[in-house]
């Protein structure tokens, strides 16, 4: 049998060295990994406090001692303050019957304390109110970096003026949030089809928002209702977004607008409005109306900057391929240059047709920028339409010229104005002078019993290889054989 061998002194010490290294890397390794992965649990502020959130705080609706925050009547200084440092304070896991946040005739402020902070509000679960319910006045700031991520709501049963949306439900308030917000993967549902139901955002009777820069909407779905895929704005309500926006994959089974609800009533006292910042994306929206925006008696307003390219691209209603619907109410569009800019070389690149619902509508648009709109498709309104083109150029695409990525290819761009042949108020295209018509291909406007203004120094042309449609990413018109057909009994 042999016998083992006594290490020496000096072995022996390096033995336990190595141990005791390996001890201190363990220990250091557990440390690090708890860091990583290790959450805080938090709590909302107090009526009229401030609190602070730290890197890892999760304010978690499953703990059952975590109460949602509810002021009242907390309009004036001190104002409830939830500041964030540092990190990301996650707001998870609450079902409610209402808001995780509510206030009524109250203030808040959530505030990013640097550039990396934000607040993600995900997985919540409400019934007919948003995650953040305001009504009465109430104001409620929002900085930089926020996220709703899978939030859900459902309406109340039997109400059919029930308005639910997953992430915010606003109601004759004022609200205003920071760049780079994101709304995804949000759901509401209304249990009568006649119920309102926005799967992200509602801005109602005399609320006014305010987004800001870079904000994403996407793969939201509203169902059952009568709302809207990401936001709906109504009754007298303000919706302002700024730069970059994109709205990506919303959808409303059975609702309006894709994207965005633009809705008046005549007898509000004020008209709804909605604008919308330079370089906007529309991509793949859908509803039964409004493939990306219904606007029913509201003011839409699209703003165009310098070098930038606003997009509709594979958005789509019950027609098929649609843009924009106007729909019972008298309604406006106005395509505008972003104050302190130069929009001559902006690009409004359309490739889905508008839709005027209503015979009895009115619809007036106003290009009032320098830059180019690209139009695609058959944009038919059925009643009395003012299109007027103020400045820039008008530049109607030619079949499939708009391929690049759309399914149907873009159809031939085409505009008939009075479809029904209305006579009391006779529809208008007004060219006005220095403004500019471009036929791309094959290209028809119909006026029916309307007219047709040509202002002094206007310019019609076919689409020509040398010339650019400017835009943040500039191609040149396709030209070739092309022909432009203006008619109307009038003319």
């Amino acid at each position: 049998m042999l016998t083992p061998l006594k290490l020496t002194p000096i072995a022996q010490w390096v033995s336990f060295n190595n141990s005791f290294k390996k001890c201190i890397q363990s220990a250091l390794l557990s440390i690090l990994m708890f860091n990583a992965s290790s959450t805080f649990a938090a709590v909302f502020p107090n009526a009229g406090q401030t609190e602070t959130y730290n890197n890892g705080d999760v304010i978690d609706g499953a703990d059952p001692t975590t109460s949602p925050l509810t002021l009242n009547n907390q309009n004036t200084p001190p104002f409830t303050t939830m500041q964030i440092n540092s990190g990301v304070l996650n707001v998870q896991n609450f079902n409610t019957t209402s808001g995780t946040i509510n206030l009524d005739a109250s203030t808040l402020v959530i505030e990013m304390l640097d550039a990396n902070s934000g607040i993600n509000f995900n997985s919540n679960q409400t019934d007919r109110t948003g995650v953040i319910a305001t009504q009465n006045t109430s104001t409620l700031t929002i900085g930089n970096n926020l996220i709703f991520d899978n939030n859900a709501t459902t309406s109340t049963p039997g109400d059919p003026n029930s308005i639910a949306a997953a992430a915010l439900s606003l109601s004759g308030t004022n609200t205003t949030i920071g760049d780079n917000a994101q709304f995804i993967n949000n759901n509401t549902r209304a249990f009568d089809g006649e119920q309102f139901a926005s799967a992200a955002i509602a801005n109602g009777y005399g609320s006014t928002l305010s987004i800001g820069d870079n904000a994403l909407f996407e793969n939201n779905q509203a169902t059952n209702g009568r709302g809207s895929g990401a936001i709906y704005n109504f009754r007298s309500s303000t919706l302002k977004i700024g730069k970059n926006v994109i709205f990506r994959n919303n959808r409303t089974d059975g609702g309006y607008g894709g994207a965005i609800n633009n809705l008046q009533f005549s007898v509000d006292p004020t008209q709804s409005s909605v604008e919308i910042g330079e370089g906007a994306q529309f991509i793949n929206n859908s509803s039964s109306r409004g493939g990306a925006i219904n606007n029913d008696g509201g003011q839409l307003t699209l703003l165009q900057g310098t070098n930038t390219t606003t997009l509709f691209e594979n958005n789509v209603s019950s027609v098929g391929s649609n843009s924009i619907t106007f729909g019972f109410d008298s309604s406006t569009l106005t395509i505008q240059t972003t104050n302190n800019e130069n929009s001559t070389n902006a690009l409004l690149d359309m490739r889905d047709p508008m839709l005027g619902l209503i015979s009895f509508a009115e619809v007036t648009i106003n290009k009032n920028d320098a830059g180019v709109w690209a139009l695609g498709g058959a944009n038919n309104f059925r009643g009395s339409t003012q299109f007027n083109l103020n400045a820039g150029q008008l530049y109607l695409y030619a079949s499939g010229e708009a391929n690049q990525s759309t399914n149907p290819p873009t159809a031939a761009g085409t505009l008939n104005l009075d479809v029904n042949n209305s006579t009391s108020i006779p529809a208008t295209f007004n060219l006005a002078s220095s403004a500019s018509l471009a036929a791309g291909g094959t290209n028809t406007i119909n006026l029916g019993t309307g007219n047709i203004v040509i202002g002094d120094n206007a310019t019609i042309r076919g689409g020509s290889q040398s010339r650019s449609l400017g835009g943040s990413t500039p191609r040149n018109e396709l030209g070739g054989n092309t022909s432009l057909t203006l008619t109307s009994d009038n003319n």
